[in-house]
């Protein structure tokens, strides 16, 4: 296993074991701004503007692929909601394939059960993370991963602080989920575009980022958490399988009709956090720039219809199957 992907994972499964003795890995909300900002960074690596036009002209390809997930994922939750293995639209938000904090964050607002949304919604980021990372393995052999981590030049330093500088303290201040990793990465798309220099990414600056995004994914999983979904483990495990192997069975034309890799298809369909997906997805031989070209398309596609669509689904289950709405202070 590769060095990213092994900080995250490991980072996870450290905290999701404290997490169940009730005791938290307290991660200031400071560090897991700055640790979005650099995830942003990661993704722009791979994302130039003059990619972005190229993956531009393939765009119905891109619809297909991020609807065909979305899709799938709020069949899936549909199917749980009317089993009564989930109230409501906590199932339905729970099977969204948006970034999990992002989708945790948004549910709270439409009387979803917040606990039951993040165990299902992080039950999904670690089956990913573990499941590609060990597929990504087999296509290790003999590959020399390329070198990213070493010092390029002051000025591409000196770049990279600029752009976390602007994103922690404009982003860290909007109410939009993930918007630091947002912004830090369009404004480092821009500035590599213009400067000709990618932003630097040492490696004492990856990997605490790495460990406190792993650490505030398994931080969800508290004991409280899980003995309140324990009736809904087995189906949460196997519809969160399910809806993995589907995005694989989808992967398959894309990677075809892309003339990619299937293992990059699978990452780019991979409902998976986007920013778990790029972290791994740094580690492996694949076209990384089709993979964030895809999950960030994915991410605003779900981010501008999952509220409608999940209440629109909510109102055609039986009134006994939704949730009450909640009395707020």
């Amino acid at each position: 296993m590769q060095l990213p992907a092994a900080l995250l994972i490991g980072a996870i499964i450290s905290a999701v074991i404290f997490a169940s003795f009730d005791r938290m890995i307290a991660v200031p909300r400071s560090t897991f701004v700055v640790a979005q900002a650099v995830v942003g960074l990661l993704m722009a690596h791979a994302l130039h503007l003059d990619y972005l036009k190229e993956i531009a002209s393939q765009w119905p390809i891109f619809v297909i692929g991020v609807f065909s997930v979305i899709v799938l994922s709020y069949i899936i939750g549909y199917v749980l909601a009317r089993m009564q293995i989930l109230p409501g639209s906590t199932a339905l938000w729970g099977a969204s394939p948006g970034s999990a904090s992002t989708m945790v964050l948004l549910c709270e607002a439409f009387n979803a059960d917040q606990r039951l949304v993040a165990f299902m919604a992080y039950m999904r980021v670690i089956l990913v993370a573990c499941l590609t990372t060990t597929v990504g393995h087999h296509y290790m052999t003999g590959h020399t991963p390329p070198v990213w981590l070493t010092m390029q030049s002051p000025g591409s330093l000196l770049q990279t602080l600029i752009v976390l500088v602007i994103a922690v303290v404009i982003g860290g201040r909007l109410r939009l989920p993930s918007a630091p990793m947002l912004l830090s990465l369009f404004i480092a798309i821009v500035a590599q575009t213009y400067t000709g220099k990618t932003a630097e990414l040492p490696l004492w600056l990856l990997a605490p980022s790495y460990l406190a995004l792993g650490w505030v994914i398994g931080g969800r999983f508290t004991r409280k958490a899980v003995h309140h979904a324990w009736r809904a483990l087995p189906a949460v495990v196997t519809a969160n399988l399910i809806l993995i192997i589907g995005c694989a069975l989808i992967a398959w034309p894309i990677a075809k009709l892309m003339h990619t890799s299937y293992l990059a298809a699978y990452l780019a369909t991979s409902p998976g956090g986007s920013d778990s997906v790029a972290i791994i997805a740094m580690s492996l031989p694949v076209d990384r720039g089709f993979v964030m070209a895809m999950q960030i398309f994915r991410l605003f596609a779900v981010l501008a219809i999952a509220p409608p669509l999940a209440m629109g689904l909510a109102r055609l289950l039986p009134p006994e199957l939704s949730e009450k709405p909640e009395k707020r202070a």
